[in-house]
């Protein structure tokens, strides 16, 4: 069985200071996760990652491993 871990309806989310659009992702931190969801559609789920995942994720982003 999958560990979930619950999100408080106080959590706080945030999104880029770039994002003008609105369509943007939004970010949440907890104390051993990171959490995203889609700012336009946030009743549509959660994407939760382990610490040691969300730097890898963001490595990845920044060696160009998801550019087209």
């Amino acid at each position: 069985m999958r560990n979930e871990i619950k999100l408080q309806t106080t959590t706080k989310w945030t999104k880029s200071t770039y994002c003008s659009s609105g369509g943007c992702v939004e970010v949440a931190a907890g104390p051993d996760f990171v959490a995203m969801r889609d700012g336009k559609r946030p009743e549509d789920g959660v994407l939760q990652l382990s610490r040691s995942d969300w730097r890898g994720f963001l490595e990845a982003i920044q060696a160009g491993d998801f550019t087209r």
